[in-house]
């Protein structure tokens, strides 16, 4: 369950509290409202200008796609950032002004959702020559050694990117499918979900399945060798942030399974956390559907 290389740049970059302010070139400055909108796929320089821990650095560049969704209401803005399909920031963005507020955090449950690893905010300032780009910067001070990263950030529009309905909703990672499991380590991720069967604390991992056909499915962890007691939990689908729960399971044994009855082309969000705190509630972890 490896994110991508967008945390390792883009979204790693904005990972502390970050500082962002517009830089000066690629055109930004946009006073005027775009007449272009900035849905889009777009092609991504993050270039390091300083870092007073590893000096080598300055001057690296490291290329990303991103994809830009401006869309009615999602999380704490209006606007999603993904790559290859999973949501790794919301924000607000402004047409008149062409700046994009940015936040990696959602309001879920209660309590205030990370979508990266440690939280950051951030800005974007976009503006069009004859094409639509933007561009920024941001800072990041690590707290356990004092050392201090300077980004710039530039980015240039390439195609139309999917609408939000091929959009993973936030908190969700991936899909699933009968051909292809789902693995990863719950103590490597982060703790989303409070699933009320059960839950530890540990980190959780939730995705998206939609039924090929009228049938029953079952969702289990067989195959995991990890000692730690599973919980499996189903939600609603909405293309924004799960929804109501529809069933939780945890009969404290190992491995977990949910059947669940479904219609073709009905989607729901499946979520695996971990119960007890042997092997830190979680673990390394294998997650399949089959069909009866």
């Amino acid at each position: 369950m490896c994110r991508n290389t967008f945390f390792a740049a883009f979204l790693l970059v904005l990972s502390s509290t970050l500082s962002v302010g517009c830089n000066s070139g690629g055109g930004s400055g946009a006073s005027a409202a775009l007449s272009t909108p900035i849905t889009g796929t777009y092609s991504v320089t993050a270039i390091v200008q300083s870092d007073t821990c590893n000096e080598a650095d300055a001057g690296e560049t490291e290329d990303l796609m991103i994809t830009i969704e401006v869309v009615a209401n999602e999380g704490n803005g209006n606007v999603r950032i993904a790559q290859d399909g999973v949501i790794v920031a919301v924000g607000d963005f402004s047409a008149a002004s062409g700046v994009l507020n940015m936040s990696n955090s959602v309001e879920y449950d209660g309590r205030t959702m990370l979508l990266s690893r440690r939280p950051f905010v951030g800005t974007l300032q976009f503006s069009q020559s004859p094409e639509l780009t933007f561009s920024g910067s941001y800072s990041e001070t690590q707290a356990e050694d004092g050392c201090t990263r300077s980004v710039a950030l530039i980015g240039t529009m390439q195609q139309v990117g999917p609408p939000a309905s091929e959009t993973l909703p936030l908190l969700v990672s991936s899909t699933i499918s009968e051909e292809e499991a789902i693995q990863g380590n719950l103590n490597q991720l982060e703790d989303f979900f409070q699933l009320p069967c059960g839950d530890s604390g540990a980190g959780d991992v939730a995705v998206l399945f939609e039924a090929p056909e009228d049938g029953t499915y079952r969702f289990s962890t067989f195959g995991t060798e990890t000692l730690f007691d599973s919980v499996l939990a189903a939600f609603e689908y909405q293309p924004s942030i799960p929804g109501a729960l529809i069933e939780c399971a945890d009969e404290s044994i190992l491995p977990e399974e949910l059947a669940l009855d479904l219609v073709a082309g009905e989607r729901v969000i499946v979520a695996l956390d971990g119960e007890h705190l042997q092997n830190g509630g979680g673990g390394e972890f294998i997650l399949s559907v089959t069909a009866d």
